[in-house]
């Protein structure tokens, strides 16, 4: 009880001029309008300005699960899109089948693009029903191929990475080849291995050929950035310039051929028999 009444009489004096600023405050913007429309304006730029503030802040907070939203309907627009040739036997007859492609959004946690053999790493795994040998694309197009997962993550060969081929063709009239990392410019990727009579031109979009059991047909890659004939062969080596920044990537989306497994077994049994 002492130290109470010590506290009053020692800020007494302060609280009481506060109260009387307070009460003179009320009075004046009460009964004076030109007062009351100032306070009413600056009290509506301060909350306007606290609100903002806390609208960024929530927004900064937000913005994973917004984007692991939009990756999701990214998804199901990708799947749908990749199984809608294998819907119908003719344009009239409707094929009741399972899904030959299924889509797992997933975000890359880890990345290298500076070595001849790249690697990058994904926040998903097993548990999500990837498994090694899937292919992995971005918005862009191909990204790279599942090389291993644990439970929860997978680490993914990237496309800069001399190790591997991706299956591709000339959209424009189907002609294909190996797309392939030299182990330079990362925006430069060789399409090997395309007949000498294909017709080529520059600019021309390249894709995935639809030609293996990991990418479907028609993902966008890039295009043609030169015509350069390798020596000594009637094939074409083509540079083309890939629209998929690996450097940048973020959201990716794994490819899983539910065909996969049957189309192996048979091509395996096929190869036993000669």
């Amino acid at each position: 009880m002492f130290n109470v009444i010590q506290f009053i009489l020692r800020f007494g004096t302060f609280f009481l001029f506060l109260a009387l600023e307070i009460i003179s405050i009320f009075l004046i913007v009460n009964y004076n309008k030109a007062q009351q429309e100032i306070f009413l304006n600056s009290a509506n730029i301060f909350s306007g300005t606290v609100n903002e503030k806390f609208n960024r802040v929530k927004n900064f907070v937000n913005q994973y699960t917004v984007a692991d939203s939009i990756s999701l309907e990214n998804a199901v627009l990708y799947q749908e899109r990749f199984n809608y040739p294998f819907l119908f036997d003719t344009l009239d007859q409707f094929k009741v089948t399972s899904l030959n492609f299924s889509v797992i959004p997933a975000r890359v946690i880890n990345n290298s693009v500076s070595s001849q053999h790249n690697y990058f790493t994904i926040n998903k795994g097993a548990d999500d029903g990837i498994y090694k040998g899937l292919g992995v694309m971005c918005r862009h197009g191909v990204v790279g191929i599942v090389k291993s997962t644990s439970k929860h993550f997978s680490l993914i060969i990237s496309i800069l990475n001399k190790d591997i081929k991706t299956s591709a063709s000339i959209r424009r009239n189907g002609y294909f080849g190996s797309l392939a990392w030299e182990g330079t410019d990362p925006q430069i990727l060789n399409l090997e291995d395309l007949p000498r009579h294909a017709e080529v031109k520059l600019g021309d979009t390249i894709q995935t050929s639809g030609y293996s059991l990991i990418f479907p047909k028609g993902i966008l890659l890039g295009t043609v950035k030169k015509i350069m004939q390798k020596e000594g062969t009637n094939f074409y080596s083509l540079p083309c310039k890939i629209w998929a920044d690996i450097s940048k990537l973020d959201i990716v989306y794994v490819l899983k051929n539910n065909a996969k497994p049957e189309l192996e077994k048979l091509e395996t049994n096929a190869g036993s028999d000669k």
